[in-house]
């Protein structure tokens, strides 16, 4: 993962620069997968599909 050219702080302050946008990245998605979910219940609950409730 050493560049030439980088001392080993500027390589490590990328590194956690990347690796707080990968974070960020995965936190939208568990977000958006969370309100997906919520739509699914409000149609499930809405649809009065007994059976397949969501919980």
């Amino acid at each position: 993962m050493i560049k030439e050219g980088f001392t080993c702080e500027e390589v490590s302050k990328q590194e956690v620069h990347n690796w707080h946008k990968d974070l960020a990245k995965v936190g939208l998605a568990f977000k958006m997968v969370k309100r997906d979910l919520e739509i699914q219940q409000s149609t499930f609950v809405r649809s009065g599909n007994k059976k397949r409730r969501w919980i």
